[in-house]
């Protein structure tokens, strides 16, 4: 196995914009409050794929309506929808009614492909029935302050851009997968999970698949640290500790949550396999660990949070075997590695070059 030292790189990538906690919000700013109005999402498609479904969450509603879902292609001189259809199956109407935190699952008739390198945009507007009133679409605020593709539109009386919007949106892929977009959070819930040393379980984080052999340095938390904890790499056995940092109460010197970078005392180098990375609480006092919740294993695998690679983790200290470990498929923890090394010959320097 021939390592290549690299710049550090966090995977996966962090989220542009981290607040305090993770948190979903919704506002008039991507939202349906008439019959001419829509929301899309424009991206340009970063493998050829084949599409079955569209992901959405609606934050609050004051009056729904019978909603129609397209995908449509992009004008290259306007960025903006064509109204022309990607595919003729590129097409459903979904009711969305008037209870706010809902998610909504839209299945097209028929699976189609998406061709790598092309725009394309998720387009949600009114079809029919009641006229919607304040309809405001989720958004994850904590991502999405990166100007620039890919972005959503609010089309009120104009496509007014909304650049730094992250949307609670996600596009499903035929066999029971989703399609990482960076911006899109196929998610239904954002929040911090606190746990302490006398809690079941009392250490949690994610396990990760890595699918090729790559150098870790460290890690990061999006952590709320009232109190010290250790941050640990697990082997792939579930409990031989491969690296392991300290994350002190005062460091930094605030009771805020924050994204913490924390070093091992030394680089290990990782086999392809499922290894487990995880906080473990040290006093009776709580800390706090930031967590994303999808409706089903699906979405979590289009999460910019990792996809597929990342599952939310835990057990109860200390770890003995893969079997203390319990997995929730339709959760993850904010946590990553700082990787210094990748395999010779297996890609570039990114965040994603693991992801599958």
């Amino acid at each position: 196995m021939s390592i290549v030292t690299v710049p550090e790189f966090c995977f996966p990538e962090l989220p542009s914009t981290p607040a305090a906690a993770p948190s979903i919000l919704g506002a008039a700013t991507l939202d349906l409050n008439g019959t001419s109005e829509y929301v899309a999402f424009v991206f340009s498609c970063p493998k050829t794929v084949t599409v079955d479904s569209v992901f959405f969450r609606v934050n609050t509603a004051t009056q729904g309506c019978t909603a129609i879902v397209r995908i449509e292609t992009v004008d290259p001189l306007t960025g903006v929808p064509t109204g022309t259809l990607a595919n003729a199956n590129a097409i459903q109407q979904i009711v969305i009614t008037n209870v706010s935190g809902t998610s909504y699952e839209v299945t097209f008739p028929a699976s189609f492909s998406l061709e790598q390198g092309t725009l394309y945009a998720i387009y949600i507007g009114y079809f029919g029935g009641t006229a919607p009133i304040g309809i405001n679409f989720s958004t994850f605020s904590d991502d999405g302050g990166n100007i620039g593709m890919p972005y959503a539109i609010d089309f009120d009386a104009i496509a007014e851009y909304k650049d730094s919007l992250a949307p609670c949106f996600g596009l499903g892929l035929s066999g029971g997968s989703a399609l990482f977009i960076k911006k899109l959070w196929p998610i239904s819930s954002a929040a911090t999970e606190t746990f302490s040393s006398t809690s079941t379980p009392d250490i949690i984080g994610n396990k990760i698949t890595i699918k090729a052999p790559m150098r870790v340095c460290g890690a990061w938390a999006w952590i709320d640290l009232d109190e010290a904890a250790i941050i640990r790499l697990y082997n792939t056995d579930g409990s031989g500790i491969l690296g392991s940092a300290q994350a002190y109460k005062n460091v930094p010197a605030n009771i805020a949550q924050y994204i913490n970078i924390f070093q091992f005392s030394g680089s290990v180098t990782l086999p392809t396999g499922d290894y487990y990375l995880a906080a473990e609480a040290t006093t009776i006092t709580g800390i706090g660990l930031g967590t994303i919740t999808f409706t089903n294993d699906k979405w979590r695998r289009g999460s910019p949070m990792g996809g597929a690679d990342f599952c939310y983790t835990s057990c109860t200290s200390p770890p003995t075997s893969t079997g203390s470990w319990t997995t929730t498929a339709t959760k993850q923890a904010f946590m990553g590695l700082i990787v210094d090394g990748i395999e010779g010959g297996g890609g570039g320097a990114t965040s994603h070059v693991f992801i599958g």
